[in-house]
């Protein structure tokens, strides 16, 4: 076989394999609150969470009726539940000594 003609192939296999997953992320994200255009690499959600479009959360764990913005990147956090992220926020990336934990409900959660 050609070596174009085999790189080609490999590359095409490549971006099938990213097509199925990003379906399949699409498809398991059904009748939830998390955007099919949210970017969700190793994040644990839960279920009554709203994640936003291009939102970018990153080895994350997101709690009950959590919400997350636009715009907004998470990376490397946990977050509670009834915690509301607005929009074009960056949480996480560093390492902190004190904890210090917010809560606002600023919203309910209906089940």
């Amino acid at each position: 076989m050609i070596p174009e003609i085999k790189s080609n192939i490999i590359i095409m296999k490549t971006e099938m394999k990213h097509m199925i997953r990003f379906v399949r992320e699409v498809y398991q994200r059904k009748n939830t609150n998390i955007s099919p255009f949210a970017i969700l690499r190793d994040v644990i959600y839960d279920p009554t969470s709203a994640i936003k479009a291009l939102a970018k959360l990153e080895r994350s764990i997101i709690g009950k009726c959590t919400y997350v913005g636009t715009l907004s990147a998470v990376y490397d956090c946990e977050i509670g539940k009834f915690c509301s992220i607005a929009r074009e926020c960056y949480i996480g990336g560093g390492k902190t000594s004190n904890r210090v934990d917010y809560h606002l409900a600023m919203f309910s959660c209906k089940k």
